[in-house]
């Protein structure tokens, strides 16, 4: 018997409405994968934890590996072969990591395999937070290897919309806050009002989430008159109905929103939004801004 699984060092999988490349944490991302050459073969779903199972199975694709039926399927989703070594592979889905229990659960499996002269893996993908964490081995000396998303992409009607696409807004979007709030510093001089970034917020969207983007630390900036804070801006949002993104506006008078209208790849086109109406919008001027926090 093995005690010593073998690994993928990379494998590709379809999660129902996404494909993901999964690799070991800690190894530089090289996928050898490309969202071209993979497309969307099956309906899209309304619920990926409904049929992720089921797709990985169907669709995995290992380098070095093949993807086999299971002779037991009651007991396993497919089998993982390479050469002479074959493992049961038991996939479990997930919006979280595993806890205890699934580490339980997964020992207990293993060992049943064990006893009937069969390798066997348990998969944890964790659909919330991509991720794939791989118990293996003998108890009581199971191996855990973590597998994180190298890459990932779904289909659109004009083409793949990937990981780098979303990487590259949320770049974006921290160039645009970061220009704008050198402009309100640009305001404040020769005013009794002063600015601090001390204080961020975090951006963690769900587009984030699901194509695998590390969350971002956001400043705020506060514009402060002799120590007290005046008004704040607050990003809120980058995907928003309507605009490129949305920071508040908080000051002794209320909370207000500025949007920013431009097209893609355009330059910001910052608008206030009214108090009364959201569809009224106007441009977010220096005049404007002073009314807001009383500078004469």
């Amino acid at each position: 018997m093995n005690t010593s699984a073998a690994l993928p060092t990379q494998f590709l999988v379809n999660l129902g409405n996404r494909f993901a490349v999964f690799g070991p944490k800690g190894a530089p991302p090289r996928s050898t994968f490309r969202p071209e050459h993979h497309r969307q073969l099956w309906p899209r779903v309304a619920d990926e934890a409904d049929v992720a199972s089921e797709r990985i199975a169907q669709s995995l694709v290992a380098p070095g590996f093949t993807v086999e039926r299971p002779p037991v399927p009651e007991m396993a989703d497919f089998v993982l072969r390479r050469g002479e070594q074959a493992y049961l592979v038991e996939v479990k889905i997930r919006e979280r990591d595993p806890k205890e229990r699934d580490y339980s659960e997964a020992t207990r499996l293993i060992n049943d395999a064990k006893a009937t002269g069969l390798d066997l893996q348990v998969w944890f993908v964790n659909l919330e937070r991509l991720k794939t964490i791989v118990v293996s081995g003998v108890s009581p000396r199971l191996q855990i290897e973590t597998f994180v998303p190298w890459d990932v992409w779904s289909d659109g009607d004009e083409g793949p919309f990937t990981r780098a696409y979303v990487i590259g807004r949320v770049e974006d979007w921290e160039r645009r806050l970061r220009e704008f709030y050198e402009t309100i510093q640009g305001w404040l001089t020769g005013t009794d009002l002063a600015s601090e970034m001390t204080r961020n917020v975090v951006m963690s969207e769900e587009l984030m989430q699901r194509f695998a983007v590390t969350d971002r630390d956001l400043p705020i900036l506060d514009v402060l008159r002799q120590q007290e804070v005046v008004a704040s801006f607050v990003p809120r949002g980058l995907w928003m109905i309507g605009s490129r993104g949305r920071i508040d506006l908080i000051t002794q008078h209320g909370t207000r929103m500025l949007v920013d209208l431009s097209d893609e790849d355009q330059e910001p086109d910052w608008q206030l939004v009214s108090a009364e109406s959201r569809r009224d919008r106007q441009p977010f001027t220096q005049q404007e801004f002073f009314n807001l926090v009383n500078v004469a």
